[in-house]
C-alpha cells in the first residue's frame, strides 16, 4: 500500500470591521453597557483571504468553521480589542458550546491543535469578565484565524 498526503487546507480568516461586546442602547440610560459578564459572543469573520484544499471550510454567514475527522489541524488566532472591560476570546466546539482552547486575554495568540474523530464544528467566541465596568466597553477591533491541516493520510 502506497501512503499519500492527501490534505494542504489552508484558511486564513479575517474580520477588520468593529464588533462590540456591549449593547450600544441601553433604554433606561441611553449609556452602552455590558452585555453580560461571562456571556459570550461569536466573533464575526468577513473575509476568507486564503482557502485552499477542502478538509476545512468557513461559513462567513455563521462564522462556523467546519473540520473533516482524521485530520490534524493546526488553530491559530490573535484578536484585538479597544475599551477599558477586560474581555478574552476562546475557541468552542460549535455544536456542543464546549471550550476546546483558552480563554485568552484579548492581544494574545491562542494556538490549539487538534485531531477530530469526525466531522467537527468549531467557532471563535469572547467575553468580557466585568460587567460593573462602565466605562467605555470592550469592542472586537481586529481578528485573525488560521486554520492549517498538519496532516492527514490515506493508505
Amino acid at each position: 500500500m502506497a501512503v499519500t498526503v492527501i490534505n494542504t487546507t489552508v484558511l486564513s480568516l479575517t474580520n477588520s470591521a468593529v464588533q462590540y461586546l456591549y449593547m450600544v442602547d441601553f433604554p433606561q440610560t441611553s449609556v452602552p453597557r455590558v452585555v453580560s459578564t461571562g456571556s459570550s459572543c461569536t466573533v464575526a469573520l468577513d473575509t476568507a483571504s486564503v482557502s485552499t484544499g477542502t478538509s476545512a471550510s468557513v461559513n462567513l454567514t455563521t462564522d462556523v468553521v467546519t473540520l473533516q475527522p482524521n485530520i490534524t489541524f493546526l488553530l491559530t488566532a490573535y484578536a484585538q480589542y479597544t475599551g477599558s472591560t477586560p474581555s478574552v476570546y476562546q475557541i468552542v466546539n460549535a455544536a456542543t458550546g464546549a471550550v476546546l482552547a483558552g480563554p485568552n486575554p484579548f492581544g494574545d495568540t491562542l494556538s490549539y491543535a487538534i485531531t477530530p474523530a469526525t466531522t467537527t464544528t468549531i467557532k471563535l467566541t469572547a467575553y468580557t469578565l466585568d460587567g460593573t465596568n462602565w466605562l467605555p466597553p470592550s469592542q472586537i477591533s481586529s481578528t485573525d484565524f488560521i486554520i492549517q491541516a498538519v496532516s492527514g493520510f490515506t493508505t
